[in-house]
Parts: structure tokens; sequence; C-alpha cells
């Protein structure tokens, strides 16, 4: 294109387009900073959006973990308080002679076998007479019978400590009232 307007009028023409210029360079520019501005905003909110989802997420899931605990303890408790109940119930009831049995049974040593019990339910006298295969067994079994919480006045004649070897005991004792 040939321009046949004076110089001043072109220097006029010139300055309008390179302020249209400018200008069309400016909005794309504030477009371009307005878009970057929205983008950014939306992934801000996005992210905050998730770490709140987190946070919540982990706070159950710290709660959770705390409950499980809670309900192991519970249940911990629980048993205990049920063989703490076996155990008030089996103390404050009358000895029966299976309990008599189970409680002399928990006492002696591996190496001793009973071959007798007697029990007078009346006077809550006990007399047990067994082998045991060492001397050593005996003196196990009538310390446990005096360190027992069940039993009281261990009486164990010298003949129970004769034999080294497959040795024969006779206890006398009491329940404890």
């Amino acid at each position: 294109m040939i321009n046949l307007l004076p110089s001043s009028e072109k220097e006029i023409l010139h300055a309008q387009l390179l302020k249209r210029q400018i200008r069309s360079f400016g909005l794309i520019i504030a477009a371009i900073l307005l878009g970057g501005a929205v983008f950014t905003l939306n992934t801000f909110a996005f992210l905050k959006i998730q770490t709140s989802e987190l946070k919540q997420s982990l706070n159950v899931e710290a709660i959770n973990s705390e409950t499980k605990e809670a309900q192991i303890f519970e249940s911990e408790i629980n048993g205990l308080n049920s063989n703490l109940t076996r155990y008030q119930n089996f103390r404050s009831e009358p000895f029966s002679v299976l309990n008599v049995f189970l409680k002399i049974k928990e006492i002696a040593p591996s190496g001793a076998n009973l071959n007798s019990l007697l029990y007078d339910a009346a006077s809550k006298k006990i007399i047990v007479s067994g082998v045991a295969q060492s001397r050593n067994d005996v003196v196990a079994m009538e310390s446990m019978l005096k360190k027992s919480d069940f039993f009281e006045r261990v009486e164990s004649p010298l003949n129970n400590f004769l034999d080294s070897a497959n040795a024969r005991f006779n206890f006398t004792f009491y329940v404890k009232q």
C-alpha cells in the first residue's frame, strides 16, 4: 500500500496504530494475568479443600485407632474382671473335694504322683499321700503347701525325707477358713 498522506498525518496514523497495538497487547496481557489468577485461585481452593479432607480423614483414622485400642483394653479388663469374679466365687464357695484336689494338683510338682486324698469337710482336714521322683520334689511340694493361700497348718512327718529317689510322702493340712 502506498500512503499519499502528508508526513504529519502519517505520524498521527502511525501513533494511533501504535496506541492500538499497545492497548491490544495490554488487554492480552491483562487477560492472561486474569486467567492465571483465576486458575491459581481455583488450584488454591482445590488444594485447600483436599487438605481439609485429608485432615478430617487423619482425625477419623486417629479416632478409629484410639477406639480400637480402647476396645482392646476394655476386652482385657473384662477378661481380668471375669477372672477376678471366678476367683472370688472360688474363694467364697465352700471347698468341694474337686476344688481341693485341683488346688493340690496345681501345687504338686511334676515329679510327684498322688496316690490318695482324704478330705474331712467338717474339720477341713486333708491328708495327701503319694510318691515323688526325688526328695527335692517332696521338699518343693511341702514348701508350696506352706506358701499357699488356700491351705494352712501343714504337717510333714520326717519319713517323707528318708528316700532320695522314689520318695513316699504323706502330708496333713487344713483348708483356710
